[in-house]
């Protein structure tokens, strides 16, 4: 009553509010982000440990029972989830909805500070991270070209991905099919036995050799000069004049007890695209971003780029979330739109008087662009 008395008394008031909210309305509608899930944190958090050469039952007894016995203790643990394989466990927390996903994932990193001293020591560092499941990949790209493996691995690695990086609202690059690089040492077993050395005695000149650590300040009155001791090596000729012990006043080298290769890492992963054989990339998104912006900045940057590649390189878009997206927001905003108009004549026909329709028309799309404000406010993508 107090409404339609304030509308019958100052109708001018009443114009002025409506006007307001749709002005409210549609530009909240403009500024929401549009995603095709809502944004979630939910509290889990993922423990990644990989021990080369150990057996499932070793990593289960050395590694996961002392990691579940350990996060156990961290209040709020609601289920603890264990994966056990071939030189890897993988053991996901997750925790009551109550606590925040932040401050839960910052209680395992510091849980897992404190068991490091009872793991073995040859495990890799323990990979401890919070599970975002906004983070799926808004677009897929395919890299391919006249250059050779090597080449296009190099072009991708240095240019293309550093440049998308730079991109705003980009979080993460995925990379498939890539070539790493990689220094091989093979041993010579038999000379090292002539020579007797030992397999530490070279992993020890390795180490001393290839260092990059600070070395301190010099200052004057006027500035200050920080100090690096840098030894690091490059290319194989560098690391076969690594002096790996002294023997009778002879320093032994590695290039005379071992083959060094400047060679690839096995690839783990393989792209084709059209048939022929590619560098993948998948891109994430960054938390609470617009995917169809995002996607838009990608791919104008990719039509920039694509100018100051190599002839023959072609950067080609092998799925795009974005475009599902669009088409879905579209087709619900025409599918509003017909609502409203259905409606509208319903009421028309039923009642038959001009001013009824009118208040009618005019209600329900007020009501509807002013919900965009109120979702807005409680930051809620706008998704099909």
């Amino acid at each position: 009553m107090f409404l339609t008395d304030i509308s019958l008394k100052r109708p001018i008031f009443a114009i002025v509010v409506i006007i307001a909210l749709l002005a409210v309305g549609i530009v909240s509608f403009l500024g929401l982000n549009l995603n095709d899930m809502p944004e979630t944190d939910l509290p889990y958090a993922m423990i990644n440990i990989v021990l080369p050469g150990a057996s499932p039952d070793q990593m289960e007894s050395k590694v996961t029972k002392v990691v579940e016995d350990a996060v156990g203790q961290i209040s709020g643990v609601k289920h603890i989830t264990s994966r056990v394989g071939e030189s890897y466990s993988m053991t996901a927390i997750e925790f009551d909805s109550s606590r925040n996903s932040d401050d839960a994932a910052q209680d395992v990193r510091a849980k897992m500070s404190g068991i490091r001293g009872s793991l073995p020591d040859d495990i890799q560092e323990p990979v401890i991270s919070k599970v975002d499941f906004n983070a799926m990949p808004i677009l897929s790209l395919a890299v391919s070209g006249d250059l050779d493996e090597a080449a296009l691995s190099e072009l991708v690695d240095e240019t293309i991905v550093p440049a998308l990086n730079a991109v705003e609202g980009v979080g993460s690059i995925d990379t498939y099919g890539l070539l790493e690089r990689e220094i091989e040492i093979n041993v010579d077993k038999e000379r090292l036995a002539a020579l007797n050395l030992t397999i530490n005695q070279v992993v020890g000149g390795l180490s001393s050799d290839n260092i990059d650590i600070p070395s301190g300040k010099i200052a004057d009155d006027s500035r200050e000069v920080t100090l690096r001791t840098y030894s690091g090596m490059k290319n194989a000729a560098e690391f076969e004049n690594v002096i790996i012990a002294s023997i009778n006043g002879t320093e032994i080298r590695l290039g005379e007890i071992a083959e060094v290769v400047d060679g690839y890492k096995e690839k783990e992963s393989i792209s084709f695209y059209d048939g022929a054989e590619c560098i993948g990339m998948d891109i994430v998104k960054q938390s609470g971003t617009n995917t169809v912006a995002v996607t838009d900045e990608i791919k104008a940057k990719i039509s920039q780029m694509q100018a100051s590649l190599p002839q023959g390189i072609n950067i080609n878009v092998v799925s795009d979330n974005s475009e599902f997206i669009r088409s879905s927001v579209e087709s619900v905003q025409s599918t509003m739109v017909e609502g409203c108009i259905l409606a509208v004549v319903i009421i028309f026909l039923f009642l038959r008087t001009l001013s009824s329709t009118v208040v009618s028309a005019i209600s329900l799309p007020t009501s509807i662009v002013t919900t965009f404000a109120a979702m807005k406010m409680m930051s809620q993508p706008s998704r099909p």
